[in-house]
């Protein structure tokens, strides 16, 4: 087989990888909830720390797994900021850990009202 030959044989056989290509479209249609959705992972992340420095509960994704009634993985999954969060899961997290991870500060043109009812406010339970 000659070298042209074989660059032929191989050319018909070699696999173009383009999946990059939809991965970076993917971003780019959706790179405003994806920043939103990063930003409130780290804030998960924040606050396990915190909780783990402070020997305070939940302090690992494990706990909040435990708490949130969902597998390691998918808590794995809110802290890595790729997964699109729906607003019952942002509020079920923000009672988990304690803390507000997101705030609306117009409705319609009213004052400061937050999404989230105040931590405490009513048993995780509520949204299961």
């Amino acid at each position: 087989m000659n070298n042209q030959n074989l660059i032929d044989r191989l050319n018909s056989i070699a696999k173009v990888d383009d999946s990059w290509q939809d991965e970076v479209l993917f971003y780019e249609q959706n790179q405003e909830w994806l920043d939103y959705s990063t930003k409130i992972a780290v804030l998960i992340l924040r606050v396990l720390r915190k909780n783990r420095d402070a020997g305070k509960y939940p302090s690992s994704q494990k706990d909040l797994a435990d708490l949130l009634k969902v597998s390691p993985q998918q808590v794995n999954k809110y802290g890595r900021g790729t997964e699109n969060l729906t607003l019952e899961t942002i509020i079920r997290i923000a009672q988990a850990i304690g803390n507000q991870l997101i705030n609306v500060s117009s409705v319609h043109g009213e004052e400061s009202q937050s999404a989230i009812p105040p931590v405490g406010s009513k048993p995780l339970t509520q949204y299961a």
